[in-house]
């Protein structure tokens, strides 16, 4: 849904700070708050430019993804100088932010709601990989990138980096070698590799540069152990 620049200003006060919720490398991102009362997210892009094809892409393909683990795209602005995405807005933020900026939202993550959203990622992942009609990867799986909604349901976001794939490319086909290290990984075994890393965090709470070697070689067992079960046919369910 296209959607006019002078609406996006008003909702957000002339995007004001007091509205600013993130600020990241590709822009910033507000609270909106539109006149019917819907609460939106919205990217509004630095250096627009260089980042056309990108906008393009998230607005043309990426728009139409629709799964309960993925953030929804909702509409876009394109007038004169500006680009901006429009979301919904997710009220609980990140994932890395609950497991490493805040103690209380921490504890407040038990083990099953931590295993409620590892499954939710999962599920949004397998069906970026095998559901849809074409194949797609992310490309930057993390915790920064996981927003919980208001029922800590997880929503993957930010597809800046996502690739699309025929259904009959070879370049999907998986190798039953467990691999070692994260340098050199197709883009498809890159998504689960770095989900091992979203589920150590989880699992340990710790951020990826505190992962100890013997957790690392984890990852890699647990590439291995999804691959197998991918290639006899046991995928998640979604």
């Amino acid at each position: 849904m296209r959607m006019s620049f002078t609406e996006l200003e008003n909702a957000t006060s002339g995007f004001s700070e007091d509205y600013l919720v993130g600020n990241g490398m590709l822009g910033k991102v507000y609270k909106a708050i539109l006149p019917n009362g819907w609460i939106l997210a919205i990217k509004k892009l630095n250096d627009w430019e260089n980042l056309e094809d990108e906008f393009v892409l998230e607005i043309t393909t990426l728009g139409g993804l629709r799964h309960r683990n993925l953030l929804p795209l909702i509409g876009f602005c394109a007038e004169k100088q500006e680009r901006l995405l429009v979301y919904k807005y997710m009220t609980n933020g990140s994932l890395d932010e609950w497991l490493h900026s805040n103690e209380v939202k921490a504890n407040i993550l038990d083990f099953p709601r931590r295993a409620k959203i590892a499954l939710g990622i999962a599920k949004g992942l397998a069906w970026l990989h095998h559901g849809y009609e074409l194949h797609v990867t992310h490309g930057s799986i993390s915790t920064r990138c996981i927003l919980l909604d208001q029922n800590l349901e997880p929503k993957i976001s930010n597809f800046w980096e996502a690739k699309f794939w025929s259904k009959n490319d070879s370049a999907l086909s998986w190798s039953l070698f467990p691999v070692a290290e994260y340098s050199g990984l197709g883009s498809y075994k890159q998504d689960i590799y770095c989900f091992g890393v979203v589920l150590l965090e989880l699992v340990t709470g710790k951020e990826p540069h505190e992962l100890t070697a013997q957790e690392i070689y984890l990852i890699t067992r647990l590439v291995y152990l999804m691959q197998i079960k991918i290639c006899l046919g046991k995928e998640l369910m979604i």
